[in-house]
């Protein structure tokens, strides 16, 4: 399955929907209505619900329907790369070896001794141990940072990168420079040489971001969770 997460409260698809339709008519959109009755723990439900940053929801919710689901998540902005569309079932295919498949920017890569990975697209099998163990260091993350916005009204600081994003995936899963010795046979980082090396394209509909609206500027100065929604 290709799928990705959508949380846009005006426009109802992605743009890239109508591409990857075309080439993969079974990919899917999901949304909240899809992962929340997913979480099963009431105190993680009410945690996940809580939250008022959508990237921090977006990182939590492809790590759970890959574990549900399994197959490959892509980030909204992400196409399929039109000249070589072939080169995506290629990728796909090393599921059957790895339980996970993660990717790295390398391009930007320019120290040998650190390893660039992104969570922009992510693949993996479902009921994957390793894919429970990043989610369990996510949930653990977000109750701790809960518990100190729930103890004050102040802005409380945090980096959504490493509550629930790309971090969590690197503690879980990497030592300083490669893949936990003990994982290596589990997990298979594919480093990119452009970015539409091994099928898809990221960036390509970076269409819908708006100007200070970015997860990397809402952290500054917005609450990560409104405590007052709870359900």
């Amino acid at each position: 399955m290709l799928f990705t997460y959508w949380s846009h409260p005006e426009i109802p698809h992605p743009h890239s929907k109508a591409e990857w339709d075309k080439y993969f008519p079974g990919f899917k959109v999901f949304t909240d209505r899809d992962v929340i009755p997913l979480i099963k723990n009431k105190k993680l439900k009410t945690i996940y619900n809580s939250i008022t940053i959508p990237a921090a929801k977006s990182d939590i919710s492809r790590i759970i329907l890959l574990l549900e689901y399994g197959g490959m998540y892509v980030d909204a902005h992400t196409g399929i790369a039109e000249r070589e569309p072939h080169l995506l079932p290629a990728t796909l295919e090393k599921l059957s070896t790895y339980d996970i498949l993660l990717f790295g920017k390398g391009w930007e890569r320019n120290d040998d001794e650190v390893i660039n990975v992104m969570n922009t697209v992510i693949a993996g099998r479902s009921n994957s141990f390793l894919l429970k163990a990043i989610l369990k260091k996510i949930f653990l993350n977000l109750e701790r940072h809960y518990e100190k916005e729930n103890m004050t009204s102040d802005y409380v600081p945090y980096d959504v990168f490493d509550l629930t994003g790309t971090q969590t995936i690197m503690d879980t899963l990497f030592c300083k420079t490669d893949i936990f010795y003990e994982y290596r046979n589990m997990v298979k980082l594919i480093t990119m040489e452009h970015a539409s090396s091994a099928g898809f394209e990221i960036y390509k509909h970076y269409t819908y971001r708006e100007d200070g609206k970015h997860w990397s500027e809402l952290q500054k100065t917005k609450r990560l969770f409104d405590i007052q929604s709870k359900s």
